[in-house]
């Protein structure tokens, strides 16, 4: 969940929430006061340009981004002479008509496309205002009314995936657009409008909000008390951001995982997972694979995320199909000595197949389903994995091909660079794929089709419920911003190091404790028991390999700080310890 920890009160804040508290009703703008932007407004359009050409070819054939720009802004002016506030079906209809785009695309198509990147461009260069969001939480508790007031393109639902992003979705009582309502605080007539929907007297209300105009002047008009809120660090940021022609796409990496390490319980993997789906199509694509299956249950979350990415990113043509496989080491253990075991998870698996291979994903580690199926099947089997860690040698004369696209440990070759920093934490990576459903006990036949028996464990069911569901829908809503502003433009495997180092070197009070959470209620469908991980007593430390390999001891002395998460004075001590150690790592690893 995101984590928008109560800081100390400085001066502003108290005096902001100072002028808040006479009143019962808070009107309150939404971009520059809750959130903020790491561009300018302005540059919003140039991306939308560049996503949307990016999906219709047919269309980039005929008009390029500069052009669809002014378009936009040409169709913004003629509705608002006609209109207070268009509704975002209009104005794209008014794009579509004047750039004559009929005879390149349908309609709903172009209208779909252009919503995907609108809201993908937003989600990947927003964060929340922590100080107004503090504010207006404190309020909330106080009994306050708080309600959304926004001029904005887009319509209502757009918002709930933003909020929904920062886990602020709670924050308001409702919300009201302009493009939903056709008025405006521009003109005073979103305010008219939210003041009777709401039954709220204009004397009992105030506004919050960045601009003079629209926030301040035109909501005293409306007799509603106004608090200007200017944020001058951010306003010159934003600025020299347009005014230079700053390219965000090339820091979105570094600022969205810097956010979500420092603001959510380790949603900073969404962006390792992202080049990961990068990797994942790449490779596809050069073994051929016309269709992908996704093992249960950790191609639960990963499907999602590769049919996103290719909704977002991959053009229709080059499209990869993807199916969801329930699967699971028992059942595929048990078709090494069962006849009928076998003939069942043969069967079942045909529907995957692509001619006579079978390409499967999954995250990985050691791979034994694959081998199984490899061996009683004869078929050519191709894995992609998040990682692999060892790989049993086959003696069969089919293809066993096993890739771990973030980190490979080598039979014959050396592993892949930063394989110490990125295999770290394994567990992680199965707990937030996991999905809403329990795993494979068996396979069996009914009607000439065979079916999947699944079994649910209480304790997974806890987990998910608890934290992976609403972690993985926050996950995949900035994933979407992600696509927006990278598409194809692969992460390297260094920023990912870089990410999963520091998010398993130092973590808050908070973030321990979910570890401590999750690793308490694990469970082993394989075994039907508790999954242990190794710990402090099972390390033999190699003194030499320790001090040219440090990355290989990541993953024990990462366990150190969620041991002592209960003992404030030696969780004090490790931070030193944590520094000097996190250093070294990136010395030697050269991360």
């Amino acid at each position: 969940m995101i984590s928008l920890e109560i800081t100390k009160p400085c001066s502003k804040k108290m005096s902001i929430l100072k002028k808040l508290q006479p009143y019962d009703v808070i009107f309150v703008d939404y971009f520059d006061t809750l959130v903020f932007r790491n561009i300018h407004s302005h540059q919003i359009y140039s991306q939308w340009a560049k996503v949307l050409l990016g999906k219709l070819d047919s269309v980039s054939k005929h008009i390029d981004e500069e052009q669809l720009v002014a378009l936009r802004w040409k169709a913004l002016q003629n509705l608002r002479e006609k209109n207070d506030e268009p509704s975002y079906r209009d104005l794209i209809f008014e794009i579509f008509s004047l750039g004559n785009l009929e005879f390149f695309v349908d309609f709903n198509i172009f209208f779909e496309l252009s919503y995907t990147a609108d809201e993908a461009v937003e989600l990947g260069c927003q964060y929340p205002n922590k100080e107004v969001v503090e504010i207006l939480y404190s309020l909330k508790r106080q009994g306050k009314k708080l309600y959304l007031v926004s001029d904005f393109y887009m319509p209502r639902k757009a918002y709930e995936s933003f909020l929904s992003a920062f886990s602020i979705n709670n924050l308001f009582d409702d919300i009201f657009i302009s493009s939903e309502h056709n008025a405006s605080k521009r003109t005073g007539s979103l305010y008219k409008y939210a003041l009777e929907k709401t039954n709220s007297f204009s004397q009992k209300v105030v506004m919050l909000g960045d601009s003079q105009k629209d926030d301040f002047k035109s909501a005293l008009k409306q007799n509603i008390a106004a608090i200007r809120y200017f944020p001058f660090k951010h306003k010159l940021y934003t600025n020299l951001s347009k005014y230079l022609n700053w390219d965000y796409s090339k820091r979105v990496v570094a600022l969205k995982s810097s956010w979500l390490y420092k603001n959510s319980i380790f949603e900073e993997y969404a962006v390792v997972l992202y080049a990961f789906i990068q990797r994942l199509y790449s490779e596809a694509k050069k073994s051929n694979a016309e269709k992908l299956a996704f093992l249960s249950r950790g191609g639960f979350f990963l499907q999602t995320l590769f049919d996103e990415y290719q909704k977002d990113v991959i053009s229709s043509k080059e499209q990869i199909k993807s199916a969801y496989c329930l699967n699971s080491r028992k059942v595929c253990f048990a078709a090494k000595n069962d006849e009928n075991a076998k003939s069942l998870l043969l069967k079942y698996l045909q529907q995957f197949k692509c001619g006579d291979s079978i390409f499967l994903v999954d995250e990985g580690w050691y791979n034994h389903s694959q081998q199984i199926l490899a061996s009683v099947s004869g078929w050519n089997t191709f894995g992609f994995y998040i990682g692999t860690r060892q790989k049993e040698t086959l003696n069969i004369p089919n293809q066993c091909v096993r890739k771990g696209l973030l980190f490979d440990m080598g039979t014959k070759k050396p592993n892949t660079k930063y394989y110490g920093i990125l295999c770290t934490n394994c567990s992680m990576y199965e707990q937030i794929l996991t999905a809403p459903h329990g795993s494979v006990d068996t396979y069996y036949e009914e009607f000439g089709a065979v079916k999947a028996l699944l079994k649910t464990n209480e304790k997974e069911k806890y987990l998910y419920d608890k934290y992976i569901r609403d972690m993985q829908e926050r996950m995949l809503l900035h994933f979407k911003g992600m696509c927006a502003w990278l598409g194809n433009n692969e992460i390297s495997l260094k920023q990912c190091a870089k990410i999963v180092l520091k998010s398993v070197v130092f973590n808050s009070k908070k973030r321990c404790e979910w570890l401590n959470d999750l690793d308490n209620n694990r469970f082993d469908n394989y075994t039907t028991g508790k999954s242990k991980d190794k710990t402090i007593k099972d390390v033999r430390i190699n003194v030499f390999e320790l001090l040219i390999h440090p990355d290989r001891y990541l993953g024990m002395f990462c366990k150190i700080q969620r041991k002592l998460v209960n003992h404030p004075l030696l969780a004090a001590g490790y931070y030193p310890l944590a520094f000097i150690f996190y250093l070294y790592v990136r010395i030697m690893s050269r991360v």
